[in-house]
């Protein structure tokens, strides 16, 4: 029994250090930045606001589709 606690414990621990070192980090502003293929879209903690989305154009342009402010301390 306890080597079965021992052993759930140990998964645990294992498990929550893969899921905590695969969350991104906020860059020098507070911004958490998501992206994928073609799409970027960044964040700041205050209620989850998405302060950029940005997205390639026809022309592959990189283009902020966002209406809000450039400068966090706004928010």
């Amino acid at each position: 029994m306890r080597f079965q606690i021992l052993t759930l414990g140990a998964v645990a621990a294992v498990a929550t250090a893969a899921v905590t070192s695969k969350l991104p980090k906020p860059d020098k502003d507070g911004r958490y930045t998501i992206s994928a293929p073609g799409i970027t879209a960044k964040f700041i903690p205050y209620a989850a606001t998405l302060t950029n989305l940005f997205v390639k154009d026809k022309h592959g342009v990189e283009r902020d589709v966002d209406l809000g402010y450039d400068n966090t301390t706004f928010y």
